[in-house]
């Protein structure tokens, strides 16, 4: 079975600092490190590491060559990736002491992916769709139910990886994609964190029938 990725590629530009910067603050960071990342891109590469054979769909700007490196060190293949001609989505993220991050994102080239996009990723048969879904960059969500109806192909099977802090804190959000995920038949829904059934203290589940993992 192959697989293909459709989601974010960032580079993650990480500082390690003292405390999160305030408002009217400057601080000086203690280092600076360059990350591949996306919620996209670690899917494709987990999947890579356990043997899967992977395609990555998504978009890359003109300074994404690092991207497109990582994805071939770890075998994954890059015909499905757009090239355009501004920058590569990117997060500036600040560490602190603790472990704790705050995270600021720029969408980049992962804003311009159109349904005409989607509509090229899925020429393949026999080929599962690991889908982001994410509020952030609102194109990886508009475009969810052409994803669903394209990728409902013979002998194929569609995941949806959702993260609960960009989806459901937004209730009407997260109820909306519900309803593109119950229309199109996905198969599969990885939840990750516990936003998407918490509300005033209490449990509130208006999940689909679709098979629904949290993980």
């Amino acid at each position: 079975m192959k697989y293909l990725v459709f989601g974010s590629l960032n580079i993650d530009r990480t500082y390690t600092v003292p405390h999160f910067v305030e408002a009217g603050e400057t601080m000086s960071a203690a280092k600076m490190e360059l990350f591949c990342g996306g919620k996209g891109f670690n899917q494709a590469v987990a999947l890579a590491r356990a043997g899967k054979e992977v395609y990555f769909a998504g978009a890359v700007g003109n300074d994404g060559g690092m991207l497109l490196e990582a994805l071939a060190a770890d075998g994954i293949h890059d015909q499905y990736i757009k090239r355009t001609n501004g920058a590569s989505g990117h997060a500036v993220i600040q560490v602190d002491p603790k472990g704790q991050n705050c995270i600021i994102i720029l969408p980049g080239a992962n804003g311009e992916i159109t349904e005409a996009d989607v509509d090229a990723y899925f020429p393949l048969p026999e080929m599962s769709c690991v889908t982001e879904v994410c509020d952030h960059i609102p194109q990886y969500r508009d475009t969810l139910g052409r994803i669903c109806r394209v990728a409902k192909q013979p002998g194929s099977y569609s995941f949806f990886i959702v993260d609960t802090g960009d989806v459901y804190r937004n209730m009407e959000t997260g109820r909306r994609l519900n309803t593109i995920l119950d229309g199109h038949g996905a198969h599969h829904v990885f939840v990750r964190g516990d936003a998407a059934y918490t509300k005033n203290g209490g449990h509130t589940s208006y999940y689909g029938n679709f098979d629904t993992i949290f993980c």
